[in-house]
């Protein structure tokens, strides 16, 4: 999920560079409309949710799914130091 789907789709006709923060391991990914964006993200959160949980009353399952879009957060961020770094070495 990235925060603002807008920007990343700026770069569909290069692809991004994805790296591992772990292993620092690194790919290109040039399907960016698999990504979501944060309304995108909570969308599904509900579309998921709702179906698993039918057996709760509404309630229950409303409750729950809020608590579940409260935890989505982004987990693809933009590194602008390391993308200007690599255009300067690419001159």
């Amino acid at each position: 999920m990235v925060t603002n789907k807008e920007i990343l789709l700026k770069e569909i006709d290069r692809g991004i560079t994805l790296r591992e923060v772990e292993t620092r391991d690194e790919r290109v990914e040039r399907n960016l409309k698999a990504f979501y964006g944060n309304e995108q993200a909570k969308t599904m959160v509900r579309v998921i949710g709702q179906p698993l949980l039918k057996e709760q009353n509404y309630a229950v399952r409303d409750l729950v799914v809020d608590f579940a879009q409260q935890l989505v957060q982004p987990n693809i961020t933009l590194n602008k130091s390391e993308t200007e770094e690599r255009k300067k070495r690419a001159f």
